[in-house]
């Protein structure tokens, strides 16, 4: 409409719009041009709002807005405490109520119908009583504040005496109530009570002859029935609606109460989380209502109670069949609608023209009586209450397969949205938008799965959705499917042991046909027939967009690799333990072939070197578990003499003895392509072994060897020799903590014989003890390249320590020896002594945490006497004290190459010390010296204190 048109409508229907608009509206009206100022200056009917506006408004509104010209006037105080204490000031004119009346003349307000004051004192309804004309008032709310309510009730009695009011609100529903003399033929017709009981209940029937709405937020039900002969009703009560929002009654109780209202023809009943009654039951309704309340002709209810329970369908239809006789849909047209809600677990029964929640997030599955049919609703926290949703969560309720059925078959037209209500329905609707869906613990079986894998087909906006831990496993393959349609990062797939069988089977193969992206499929240990299999390979070869190897492990027996041999080239093939012979599937540049566990024998083992004559590509093959004997492997090692490009060979669990080894390794010195060879669990024994030591020898690419569980134990050593061998090639080898056995450390000895590459051997924590550290001392005889040794915490004692000793004596390389936290005493640090003697390159020498004392200290000090290459001597944590720490003592005056003594946490005294202190004033060389956590007192730190003043060492 253009503003001519506006211009002539007649003013006074102009004003019936204002009618419909605040006074604050209105002045924003007034000031669009001079035509509207003129039409609203001659309105008089002003609805005005004070709440929080600016004094500088309200004056405005004053010189605008004569107190003749409002029939409306709201007090709408806020909450604040800070205005609560300006309340309490009196003649504070920061007080609203007094600001209103100090700029408006409250004697003028002579057309003023209704009054509402939101968060006042006692004290301010008196200032308005006295101030404010209400003779005309014919609605009247008050939300008190405080407990002193005197003058409020003074002023209500007051303004009920004029015989005008005909609506009235009090929060302090008890005083009013008991305190209230009310009027006689008072002409209230409408009461809004925010508390009320059965007693306060008859007290408002005998007294208010003219009441026709009662309206109680919240019914107090102590004492409910007592009543004296002054308060039974003593005349036929004229009520026509009754609402109780909050009712906690029993139906006996609600029936006794609504006995005295014979001529309701509105009802509405709220209650929510009561225990289970005859409340739900339709028929008993029926009956009291024919019986009792001829008139009533609308019935508006919300009932609810919690009970957990997996058959929530059950309930439903039991509750809602009472609801569905011609009383309730044919004559009375009330509609019921019953729910569960599966968060709360929570019962609710209501008519479809009431909308009440116990909750703010609440998933619901309803049964309509007026239809007979079920939906599927929700509702959204209040932060997410919005038109669309993208993300759904419903994991952990119980919507089962009929809940699943009304979803899926939502979405598979894209139809969740969100009403007006903030409740999403599942009924056709324009938007689509929901892409994430869970469901997962939501005892949906079977037939629910199939709900949502007709959903895929032809749903486009769904991306993710999750039915994992459901009643039946079916779920959880309808959820990867769906992956594999939409997960666009999804490239490798392991579904092995699923109990897959060709349903499920059928669900992949509908989604491998559109799939571009997967590259690995693991289906091994399933329960899938040449029906299932067939549905995936036609899947598979329908595929054209797939650019990697697929790896699709399903399983077969000898008879399919003779159909291998055709076409293979781009995918990974892998057939394992569905015994099916009719799989045909054409693949191409195949790279990796897994056949194990199917009992391909040594025929399957020949057409799978047929294989090998049309393909130049693969890189891994695996035959594990396939009764592959002596026979067999000859065609394998004919592969391997000429192959090119295989680097993984896996022929474990099957039946190759030394005969078929030979033929193998004839093959390994010509091969320079096979790095890794598994074959543990076959029957190889001695011969076997010494085939591949000798092999071993001459092959320089194989970097692993699996030989463990076979007939001989050489096997193992022969392994065992080839990891040290490929481990050692680095400068530094760390094996602590590896709890290295007997087989091993004979091994290591081996090596260490023929290594030329490790400097660096750390063995800490190994437990080796006496009989380990022989083997190592064995090997270190003849090795010339290792510098630094670490065998700390590995029960090493004296006679241990005898061969370390000796190793010292002839080997020239070792720098660094670490001997701490063993079982080492004054015999061991004799032995080790007589070698530091001889023994020109040691530099670092750790006997932490031993057992040696003095001694073994004296041993010690005269190998040190001797000895001018050991620069770093600690001796922490053994049992030295004073005798020890004079020999230390007198070997420092004689020592110039020791830089560092660590003797923290010994037995040494103040004496001690003092032969120290003495030898340092000799001593030029030594620059750290650990004393800590030993039995030094204030006087032996004057020995320290002269020596510090006198020392000039850097």
């Amino acid at each position: 409409m253009s503003d001519v048109d506006l211009f002539r409508l007649p003013v006074e229907l102009l004003h019936r719009i204002f009618d419909y608009l605040e006074a604050q509206a209105i002045w924003s009206v007034r000031r669009v041009c001079k035509q509207l100022y003129s039409i609203t200056s001659t309105y008089d009917r002003f609805h005005l709002n004070v709440n929080s506006q600016s004094k500088r408004l309200l004056k405005l509104f004053s010189r605008w807005i004569s107190p003749e010209c409002i029939v409306s006037l709201i007090f709408d105080i806020p909450e604040s405490s800070s205005y609560f204490s300006w309340c309490l000031r009196t003649n504070s004119e920061d007080n609203m109520i007094r600001l209103f009346i100090s700029l408006f003349a409250g004697h003028r307000f002579t057309r003023l119908r209704s009054l509402v004051i939101n968060r006042a004192y006692d004290g301010d309804i008196d200032f308005l009583s006295h101030h404010l004309n209400t003779n005309s008032l014919e609605s009247l709310s008050i939300h008190m504040c405080g407990d002193r309510v005197s003058s409020t009730i003074a002023f209500i009695n007051t303004i009920l005496s004029q015989n005008c009011i005909r609506k009235l609100y009090f929060n302090n529903s008890v005083l009013i109530i008991n305190d209230m003399p009310w009027p006689d033929h008072c002409k209230l017709e409408h009461l809004i009570l925010n508390t009320c009981g059965y007693n306060r209940y008859l007290i408002v029937l005998n007294d208010l002859l003219n009441l026709k709405i009662f309206v109680i937020d919240e019914w107090h039900s102590y004492n409910f029935g007592f009543s004296t002969d002054l308060l039974a009703c003593k005349h036929r009560s004229l009520l026509t609606s009754l609402t109780i929002k909050n009712c906690t009654l029993p139906m006996e109780h609600i029936e006794t109460l609504l006995s005295r209202t014979p001529a309701l023809v509105h009802l509405k009943l709220i209650s929510r989380k009561r225990a289970f009654d005859s409340i739900f039951d339709g028929y008993n309704w029926e009956q009291f209502i024919l019986n009792r309340l001829p008139q009533l002709n609308r019935f508006e209810y919300f009932f609810s109670f919690i009970h957990k329970t997996n058959d929530y369908m059950k309930i439903l239809n039991r509750v809602i069949a009472s609801f569905q006789t011609p009383f309730w849909l044919q004559q009375k047209h009330w509609y019921t609608i019953c729910s569960y809600a599966f968060e709360s677990q929570t019962f609710e029964l209501h008519t479809t023209t009431i909308h009440v929640t116990d909750s703010n997030n609440l998933i619901k599955f309803e049964k309509l009586a007026e239809t007979n049919t079920y939906r599927l609703v929700g509702q959204p926290s209040k932060t997410d209450r919005t038109k669309t949703l993208n993300i759904l969560n419903l994991a952990g309720n119980q919507i089962g397969d009929i809940g699943a059925e009304h979803l899926a078959t939502a979405l598979l037209y894209n139809t969740v949205r969100f009403d007006t209500k903030g409740f999403f329905l599942c009924y056709p609707a324009i938007q689509k938008t929901l892409v994430e869906l869970n469901l997962r613990r939501n005892q949906i079986g079977r037939s629910g799965a199939q709900y949502f894998f007709k959903l895929q087909q032809n749903n486009t906006t769904l991306k993710k959705l999750e039915l994992n831990e459901n009643a039946d496993s079916i779920c959880t393959i309808v959820e990867i499917a769906h992956r594999i349609r939409y997960d666009k990062t999804l490239n490798s797939l392991n579904l092995a042991k699923r109990q897959i069988g060709d349903l499920e089977a059928q669900y992949l193969a509908e989604a491998l046909r559109i799939n571009n992206r997967l590259v690995s499929l693991d289906l091994r240990n399933n329960n899938i027939s040449e029906i299932g299999i067939e549905l995936i390979a036609d899947a598979l070869r329908n595929n054209s967009v797939i650019e990697s190897h697929m790896i699709l492990q399903l399983g077969t027996v000898a008879t399919t690799m003779q159909r291998m041999k055709c076409d293979m080239a781009n995918y990974t093939l892998d057939f394992r333990l569905i015994q099916n012979s009719n799989f045909f599937v054409y693949l191409q540049s195949l790279t990796i072939l897994k056949v194990q566990g199917c009992q391909i024998g040594n025929k399957g083992v020949q057409y799978l070197t047929d294989i090998f004559q049309h393909n130049n590509t693969i890189i891994a093959v695996n035959l594990d578990n396939n009764e592959i004997d002596d026979n067999g492997i000859k065609y394998l090692a004919d592969v391997l003499r000429a192959n090119e490009t295989l680097t993984t060979l896996s022929l474990s669990y099957n039946r190759i003895s030394d005969n078929g080894i030979k033929h193998l390794v004839d093959a390994i010195p010509n091969n320079t392509t096979l790095i890794s060879l598994n074959l543990q669990k076959n029957r190889i024994g001695d011969m076997g072994a010494q085939h591949f030591r000798e092999a071993l020898k001459l092959n320089k690419t194989l970097l692993k060897l699996t030989l463990r569980n076979n007939q001989s134990n050489s096997c193992t050593i022969v392994q065992m020799e080839h990891e040290i061998k490929h481990e050692m090639t680095c400068t530094t080898t760390d094996w602590t903590g590896h709890q290295i056995g007997k087989e091993k450390l004979e091994c290591l000895s081996a090596a260490l014989k023929t290594n030329y590459t490790t400097i660096i051997l750390i063995l800490d924590n190994n437990h080796i003890g006496n009989d380990g550290i022989k083997h190592i001392a064995d090997g270190l005889l003849k090795n010339t390249t290792l510098q630094e040794l670490s065998v700390r915490n590995n029960r090493i004692g004296n006679e241990g320590v005898e061969y370390i000793a000796n190793v010292l004596k002839e080997n020239m390389t070792l720098t660094t020896l670490n001997l701490s936290n063993n079982l080492i005493s004054d015999d061991g640090a004799k032995h080790l002594a007589d070698a530091i003697q001889k023994n020109t390159k040691l530099i670092k020498l750790n006997l932490e945490n031993n057992r040696i004392g003095d001694s073994g200290a004296q041993q010690v000090a005269t190998a040190l006497n001797i000895n001018t290459t050991i620069t770093k001597l600690e001796l922490s944590s053994n049992q030295i004290g004073e005798n020890g720490a004079q020999y230390l003592g007198n070997a420092l005056r004689n020592n110039t190459t020791l830089s560092l003594l660590s003797l923290n946490m010994n037995s040494i005294e103040n004496k001690g010390l003092q032969y120290i202190a003495a030898s340092l004033i000799i001593n030029k060389t030594l620059t750290k010296l650990k004393l800590q956590q030993n039995k030094i007192t204030d006087e032996g730190t004057y020995c320290l204190i002269d020596l510090l003043q006198n020392n000039n060492v850097p």
